[in-house]
């Protein structure tokens, strides 16, 4: 069994960067996908665990399209975990959009072969698809940019042979209700829905299944729990959005192909936020069926 992490890192709160590596070294993680980490970060990161092995999306991005990119996806792994490969998820970044400035950004979705301390091979990808806040025609080139990057990875997955486990911000709204595990979050008419369907048909449509729902079907108390607690939802809270009128969401998750069987899940909203992120960090436990 080993250790997937999760978590969106911040980039806009580098100042709290030691206090975000205490929690990632405190965690039980053998591969961590990050998202929003920049290269300082990634540099502390480093020092801090030097025995590490770290891909970096900025980095691969850099080297392979030339433009510097401020933040991206990174992967790391440890406790004898690994990384014997890295790339890109191809995203068609170059091919202009039906808006201007509508192309996703190659940065934002990072894969890496790892092999675990066992010597079985895993394909761990870190993802962080834009959000869509804005108005106007903004908003229609966010949410174009946002739909292409998921498609783009979509696609990519159905090309992979080997176990695949995935760590995203999905910048989207992943739950429907406590009611109705494997709904769709919106049933209104809306350009989003498709993204919706990439979390609740998984299985059918990539190959890959919210481990966090597989979780809590394990075990009928744990939905009661979360049933008592949220009865409006999420089933998890990784995230608030709004300023003044909050709401909360579970925007992370991690996905994995069915030979990764979940053992356990677990969240702290409360301990990423003190220790400087904005969202919570979603860590399984999970083992390879070989």
């Amino acid at each position: 069994m080993f250790g997937m992490l999760s978590w969106n890192w911040c980039v806009w709160t580098a100042n709290r960067d030691a206090t975000k590596l205490a929690l990632l070294e405190r965690l039980d993680w053998s591969v961590a996908a990050l998202q929003e980490t920049a290269p300082e970060s990634l540099q502390r990161i480093a020092e801090h665990l030097p025995d590490a092995d770290i891909a970096s999306g900025c980095d691969l991005a850099t080297q392979k399209h030339a433009p510097d990119a401020s933040y991206g996806c990174s992967i790391i792994t440890r406790n004898g975990a690994r990384i014997v490969g890295s790339g890109l998820v191809p995203l068609d970044h170059t091919t202009p959009g039906r808006l201007p400035g509508s192309e996703p950004l190659p940065e934002s979705v990072l894969w890496a072969r790892v092999r675990l301390s066992d010597s079985t091979e895993v394909v761990a990808v870190s993802a962080h698809p834009p959000h869509a806040a804005g108005k106007g025609e903004d908003r229609e080139r966010r949410i174009e940019r946002k739909l292409r990057t998921y498609r783009a990875l979509e696609r990519w997955l159905l090309h992979q042979t080997a176990p695949v486990l995935i760590g995203l911000d999905g910048n989207s709204w992943i739950d429907g209700g406590v009611d109705d595990l494997f709904g769709t979050p919106t049933t209104r008419p809306d350009p989003q829905q498709e993204i919706g369907r990439f979390f609740h048909d998984g299985p059918n449509r990539h190959g890959l299944r919210d481990v966090y729902r597989d979780w809590l079907t394990q075990d009928p108390t744990r939905l009661a729990e979360v049933r008592r607690r949220r009865p409006a939802g999420p089933l998890a809270v990784t995230f608030v959005r709004g300023t003044t009128r909050k709401v909360a969401d579970r925007f992370d998750a991690v996905m994995a192909s069915p030979r990764l069987h979940v053992r356990h899940v677990e969240h702290s909203y409360e301990d990423a936020v003190s220790a400087g992120s904005d969202h919570s960090y979603v860590l399984a436990t999970l083992q390879l069926d070989r």
